[in-house]
């Protein structure tokens, strides 16, 4: 990919020009260090965040560069009281710092600049909130699964968070459930960081299987008397 045409390519996997085997990521200005091999559908066609994605389909290569993160433990209570102090502001822009600190694993990821800034542009952001909260959700519950574990944050929970802030405009008895699910939904996403910065995710537990037994047969029946009365 020469330089003319960088400037013009869109965010996506491309041919590696260091390796002709592999697929390398293109951010839309530089290339990424993320790479895949070429012959592998996953990383191209399936969509990691579906909850139906099977990990194994990756190599050992791909599963180790999309677990790496910069995520840092902070405390769930102290991120809860400051968004309350500053009206949820603290939690938007700290929970939105996430996405820079996170693998880019979809095409379509992206950094916390355009996270956060599409969040201050007026009707759009109606759509918007949706796509940077449930996006957080997925890369994070993404980052669990590589690890063998059920994912920990909500999207449902994420999306009715904003179903009720969106509404609160009109029904003022939504709008009093929006704080209580935002706290809930603020302290899903940041237990998750905290886990995965300490390094402490717990995969699933391996129950062993259970061979089942062999019935055992009825006993014989009892004996009858053939004598005959005299």
């Amino acid at each position: 990919m020469s330089t003319d045409q960088t400037s013009a390519t869109p965010a996506g996997w491309y041919a590696n020009p260091n390796n002709a085997a592999q697929l390398r990521y293109w951010d839309g200005s530089e290339w990424t260090d993320h790479t895949s091999q070429a012959t592998s559908p996953a990383a191209v066609v399936v969509d990691p965040y579906n909850r139906m994605f099977d990990v194994g389909q990756l190599s050992e290569e791909q599963r180790h560069a999309y677990s790496q993160h910069q995520l840092q433990e902070f405390p769930t209570w102290a991120v809860i009281v400051l968004s309350i102090i500053t009206l949820g502001i603290f939690g938007v822009v700290y929970h939105g710092m996430k996405l820079s600190k996170l693998p880019e694993v979809r095409p379509d990821d992206f950094g916390a600049g355009k996270g956060i800034g599409f969040l201050f542009i007026p009707f759009f952001n109606l759509y918007w909130t949706f796509v940077f909260w449930n996006r957080i959700a997925d890369r994070l519950n993404f980052q669990f699964k590589l690890r063998g574990a059920p994912p920990p944050v909500s999207r449902d929970l994420a999306i009715w968070t904003n179903i009720t802030g969106i509404a609160g405009s009109l029904i003022f008895l939504t709008w009093l459930a929006w704080p209580v699910l935002a706290c809930l939904s603020a302290a899903q996403i940041q237990n998750a960081a905290n886990d995965l910065a300490k390094e402490s995710v717990q995969p699933h537990a391996v129950i062993p299987a259970v061979t089942p037994q062999a019935a055992p047969p009825p006993p014989p029946p009892p004996a009858t008397s053939s004598s005959s009365s005299s």
